[in-house]
């Protein structure tokens, strides 16, 4: 069983670094349709705003969806989804990691600041390296031989 547990992890993890390198090698930058940055202060503030909250400024320019930024926001959402650092996964049952990107999925890690939105849409590097970690999670015991579920205790977590 441990041995099918470190396969599911293995998996996991190289569909993680496969995201990463990716992210890492799209260069491509987009204009972001949802928020604005101030140039005052450089916070991220709705489109219809006209007037800073935070600074006072009235000056604003458009936020781009580029490979730091992107990185930046796939390593904040791995972490919310306890998946980063890769050592997190180490003693997790492989029904806890499940239960953990499910949770993922849900709201409201699926609203406010996790929603992603650039004129790229759905082919955003950023978004499609999240469904595939996802997708990988969702999949590794069917990908990994050998384990059932249903017949799977889990470690204490």
């Amino acid at each position: 069983m441990y041995r099918l547990r470190q396969d599911i992890h293995r998996h996991i993890r190289c569909h993680i670094e496969r995201a990463i390198d990716d992210l890492r090698q799209r260069k491509t930058k987009y204009v972001c349709n949802k928020y604005l940055l101030c140039d005052g202060c450089s916070l991220r503030k709705p489109l219809q705003t006209r007037k800073c909250g935070s600074c006072g400024s009235r000056d604003f320019s458009e936020e781009y969806c580029q490979q730091a930024l992107r990185l930046s926001w796939f390593f904040d959402w791995l972490e919310a989804c306890r998946l980063w650092p890769i050592s997190y996964q180490e003693n997790r049952s492989c029904q806890s990691l499940i239960e953990k990107v499910n949770a993922c999925i849900a709201p409201p890690l699926l609203q406010g600041s996790w929603v992603h939105s650039c004129e790229a849409e759905d082919g955003c590097p950023h978004e499609v390296a999240r469904r595939a970690v996802l997708d990988a999670v969702r999949k590794a015991p069917q990908n990994v031989k050998g384990l059932r579920l249903r017949d799977y205790r889990p470690l204490n977590d």
